[in-house]
């Protein structure tokens, strides 16, 4: 058996922890969960509580059951995990597929047992947090690899074992194909919630198969070779590799997935497994995989708000200052172009509204694009009906003529504008503008940190007072670059430093599956300790009162020295009491807990006083 990772490192496994899991390992053993001393040491050595979210404690890490993990994925129960290890009958000199990493507790007690184990996880998240996690703890024979489970892994095939933590409706002929003969397979196999763990050994090429016995697990999710969820899975897993934000393509991932889908046919390839293997092969295709993730989506006008503002009061603004510090031109920068929309939106603005106002100024746009493509469909100007769709009905006959079909830009909206091939994320036109336009590629697609830092270089393209209007109705005042707090010097823009990216809130998260139900128990038990309290003080104010009651009764039929008023004012100060007190702590629930417990103390001590009376 392997070396635990952990020798050495009490600070990761503290005695709690170890004596938790002695408890656990105990506890199997005497119920029969586990027979195998080498299984029992294994899970001994391996810290479960390492591998369950951060919110559980070493109690909930080291009971009996399973635990949610995220992404509708669950960490094993230790019995399971022990009787799916011990039907491997593993030596030490095996080598093991594990189809479903999870949190990569299954894949740290297969290491113990095995000389090799090799994991695939479908959820790029967990697959990513796993591969750390292992990689970490120092379990340097795992290996991990994010993707489609019912593929197996043929590249590193055959495979002594094979396990699967999740239900699969059958068993896949590529996993049989991927097992070596007289090796063993154990997977839970079913359709329903409740499934058979069934232990299948390799015999002849065909598989036999025992039947271990129910168990429940979450269904093992295929992703189909061009399905959607192959694409999302896909785009997850590589996006950021090329600092890119998943959440900005989800809108237009079928536009990237039918390119890559594309470029894997040309490369003689099915579907996005085998394109990924490729670009884990060659890492040259990763520049033509960045190609493919352009998105040249724009129209005219495109975000009329922001045109709108602009033409009604950013430019007069920037050419009455222009004119004020004896300037005769504008510098206007449009960065990622696309096919030309966005600068000529601007110069349509320019040059039928603004600049008219202005006859002694002029303005030069410059629009950088990565794609060399779009630059030339930008410079030839012919665009169809649905790109001036958004544009102001009066400006399309002054701008544009009919040419067969096509709506072409007339040639003097064309001048002032010059399009250049550049990739903002490495280099940028020289100079200082005074107006940039840059509202999707760097602030929807790019990663934060690689935003952070393409945004803050591009505010200082930017003159004194200069603009940079955003389409998002909340603008970021600011980007912490290396040399601290940049802001954006924008007309009509109250200028405040905003929280660098890293920095930002976030609402706390809800707890969910084990920790949700603890949380529950946790507010129902305060309440009902809250409840018994304040009966208690409704009880003691109770016996207060009737006292008082009783001496004033006593006082009244003995020497007529008390009078009825003074016991009806008693009464009354009592009542009063019990009411502020319960509501003072505030809440219905206290009020009527505190009232509830007077009336039944009072009723106690009444008949107590009528009895010794």
């Amino acid at each position: 058996m392997h070396a635990s990772p952990l020798e050495g490192r009490p600070e990761r496994d503290p005695p709690a922890a170890r004596e938790l899991r002695a408890q656990l390992i105990a506890h199997l053993a005497e119920t029969g969960e586990v027979h195998d001393p080498r299984v029992e040491e294994a899970l001994r050595s391996t810290p479960r509580h390492l591998f369950v979210p951060a919110g559980e404690s070493l109690y909930a890490a080291y009971a009996n059951e399973p635990l949610p993990i995220g992404y509708q994925q669950t960490i094993s129960q230790p019995a399971v995990v022990a009787m799916m290890t011990e039907a491997l009958e593993l030596s030490g000199s095996e080598r093991v597929l594990e189809i479903g990493t999870g949190s990569g507790y299954q894949a740290a007690v297969l290491s113990r047992l095995a000389r090799e184990v090799y994991s695939i996880e479908l959820v790029p998240q967990l697959a990513e947090s796993a591969a750390a996690r292992l990689r970490e703890l120092g379990y340097a024979n795992v290996h991990v690899r994010q993707g489609d489970g019912h593929l197996g892994w043929p590249e590193h095939a055959p495979f002594d074992s094979i396990i699967v933590t999740a239900a699969a409706e059958s068993v896949p002929g590529s996993w049989t194909d991927q097992l070596a003969e007289g090796g063993i397979l154990v997977a839970p196999v079913g359709r329903d919630f409740m499934q058979s763990l069934l232990k299948y050994r390799k015999r002849d090429g065909r598989l036999t198969h025992e039947d271990l016995g129910w168990v429940a697990f979450v269904p093992c999710r295929h992703a189909a070779p061009g399905g959607d969820a192959a694409c999302v899975t896909f785009l997850q897993w590589a996006l950021p590799r090329l600092h890119l934000r998943w959440r900005g393509f989800r809108k237009v991932r079928k536009l990237v997935c039918k390119r890559v889908l594309r470029r894997a046919r040309e490369l003689g390839l099915e579907g996005f497994d085998a394109y990924r293997t490729r670009l884990e092969a060659s890492p040259g295709e990763w520049e033509k995989l960045d190609e493919l993730c352009r998105i040249p989506i724009s129209r005219f006008y495109r975000d009329r708000g922001v045109f709108d503002s602009i033409r009604g009061e950013i430019l007069p603004d920037l050419a009455t200052r222009a004119l004020a510090r004896g300037a005769n031109r504008l510098r206007a920068w449009s960065v990622g172009c696309a096919s030309g929309e966005e600068p000529y939106s601007l110069s349509m603005i320019w040059r039928l509204d603004v600049g008219r106002r202005f006859p002694s100024l002029a303005l030069d746009i410059v629009a950088t694009d990565a794609d060399g493509t779009m630059l030339e469909r930008a410079r030839r100007g012919r665009y169809g009906a649905g790109s001036l769709r958004l544009l102001p009905p009066e400006w399309r006959s002054l701008a544009f003529q009919d040419a067969d079909g096509l709506s072409c830009l007339r040639d003097e909206l064309r001048e002032g504008v010059a399009f250049r091939r550049e990739d903002v994320r490495t280099t940028m036109p020289e100079g200082r503008f005074d107006l940039i336009l840059c509202r999707n590629l760097v602030f929807t697609y790019f990663e934060p940190a690689l935003e952070q830092a393409v945004a803050t270089r591009i505010v200082e393209r930017l003159v004194d007072r200069g603009a940079l209007p955003r389409a998002s109705a909340r603008p970021r005042g600011a980007h912490a670059g290396a040399r601290g707090t940049v802001r954006l010097r924008s007309i009509g823009m109250r200028e405040r430093p905003v929280r660098p990216v890293t920095e930002r809130r976030r609402r706390p998260r809800r707890p969910s599956g084990h920790a949700a139900h603890r949380a529950r128990g946790l507010r129902v038990g305060t309440f009902a300790m809250k409840l018994a309290f304040f009966a208690l003080l409704g009880a003691l104010t109770a016996v207060a009162y009737t006292a008082s009651l009783a001496w004033n009764a006593k006082l009244y039929l003995s020497s007529k020295t008390a009078s009825w008023p003074v016991l009806q004012h008693v009464v009354r100060t009592s009542a009063v009491v019990a009411v502020l007190v319960g509501l003072a702590r505030a809440g219905a629930g206290s009020l009527v807990a505190a009232l509830v417990g007077f009336a039944c103390a009072h009723a106690a001590a009444v008949s107590s006083v009528a009895r010794s009376a």
